[in-house]
């Protein structure tokens, strides 16, 4: 990857995180916890509304001529704006049960549809091999728009709004839609014929997608019954709290994720497939004490960061609960551990197990959760949330050594 690919897809993985530092910073706990709760709600929501389709209509125009992508492309854009006027209604419960405030509802929906527009046209572009377009769509989807936002916090006190932030989130993902019209143009002029709209390949792709995103909905649960349970039995103000310590918590897994998973699981992925016994043990060896090691070393500095960070943000509420990062750190960490038999499923084709997996890891977390809120507040969801983790995590091992015995 070229340099300023990597510095756009830094500056973007940062932007978010920075964001919340700065709203915990400058706005109430509560507001940062109804932030926290919106944000939450719609990057679940995407995967509802966009069914994983992308996984099928991307492999369906890599298998064919250039000129009958615009016809494929134009086929997945129509499911996706068929599908709105399903889940739509469904969505709204969130709002009818109370999670979310009915006054963000017009901006809910309007991000929904502007970041869903966002996410497939840069998934496209990457597709079509635009990948400088992608990661600059990507930057203005969710970076740009954050260091605004946190310049006009910083130097206007009057615009420390939560509106405020929603607008430029809108404003940001509207604007990097307009990065595929010139090349859906393209594609337009290279078409064959008139492409027509078809149903029965819809209804193909919502076959392939729909077992994908069963275990995609059931794994993502976990991070978002826990901010639900926490807003139903507590309030926004330990939503924002929770959300806090776990966005530095999240931050370990993405370093974890980017400087040892993603290194090492295609390595791991390929000796599996090649029977390869002997790299497959080396690379095995190598990912567990590599997660090991960064985990170990950012489980030591890390909440020596957030306590320095604490101090400067001057929000007391905040250290009440402090040892709630621990709890959010061991379930990333535990997550970590998980990729490994998780990624030797995936080798061996073994799909369902992994949806399994997922499913009653979710189960887990939708009992474990609730009943810690109920009972123990923030500590009690973080507790109930590493319980899932370590479910997921044995119960993968577990899976993967019966996938060995039946070989």
């Amino acid at each position: 990857m070229k340099i300023y690919n990597l510095l756009i897809r830094g500056a973007t993985l940062a932007s978010r995180f920075i964001l919340v530092i700065f709203i915990a910073k400058f706005l109430s706990a509560e507001e940062l916890g109804i932030y926290s709760l919106f944000a939450a709600s719609i990057s679940y929501a995407l995967f509802f509304v966009g069914m994983d389709f992308y996984t099928f209509s991307s492999r369906e125009i890599l298998s064919v001529e250039k000129s009958n992508w615009f016809g494929i492309v134009k086929n997945q854009f129509s499911f996706y704006f068929a599908f709105y006027l399903l889940s739509f209604p469904l969505t709204y419960l969130l709002f009818y049960f109370g999670f979310l405030s009915q006054e963000y509802i017009v901006w809910f929906y309007l991000i929904l549809v502007a970041e869903h527009l966002s996410q497939e046209s840069m998934r496209l572009l990457v597709v079509l091999d635009r990948s400088f377009k992608a990661n600059l769509s990507l930057f203005i989807r969710s970076g740009i728009w954050v260091y605004i936002a946190v310049v006009i916090m910083f130097f206007d006190v009057d615009l420390r709004q939560v509106s405020v932030i929603l607008a430029l989130w809108l404003t940001g993902s509207l604007t990097s839609v307009l990065f595929i019209f010139p090349e859906l143009i393209r594609l337009r002029r290279c078409a064959v014929g008139v492409s027509r709209i078809d149903i029965s390949w819809m209804w193909k792709g919502v076959k392939v997608a729909v077992p994908l995103l069963v275990g995609t909905l059931a794994l993502r649960s976990l991070y978002i019954v826990d901010r639900y349970s926490l807003s139903y039995f507590g309030d926004y103000t330990a939503v924002g709290i929770y959300s806090f310590y776990s966005s530095f918590a999240n931050a370990l897994l993405a370093f974890v994720d980017a400087v040892v998973v993603m290194q090492l699981y295609p390595k791991i992925v390929s000796a599996v497939k090649q029977s390869d016994a002997i790299n497959l043990a080396v690379y095995k060896k190598k990912f567990i004490k590599s997660v090991a090691l960064l985990s170990l070393i950012l489980f030591i500095s890390l909440p020596v960061g957030v306590y320095v960070l604490l101090k400067w943000m001057n929000k007391p509420e905040y250290f009440s609960y402090f040892a709630v990062l621990a709890l959010l750190m061991a379930a990333c960490i535990i997550y970590c551990f998980a990729l490994l038999p998780h990624y030797e499923l995936y080798a061996r084709d073994e799909d369902k197990k992994i949806i399994f997996s997922s499913l009653w890891a979710a189960v887990v977390g939708a009992i474990a959760m609730p009943a810690g809120a109920y009972y123990y507040g923030l500590y009690g969801v973080a507790a109930g949330q590493l319980l899932a983790v370590i479910f997921l995590c044995f119960y993968k091992v577990i899976l993967l050594r019966k996938s060995k015995l039946n070989v």
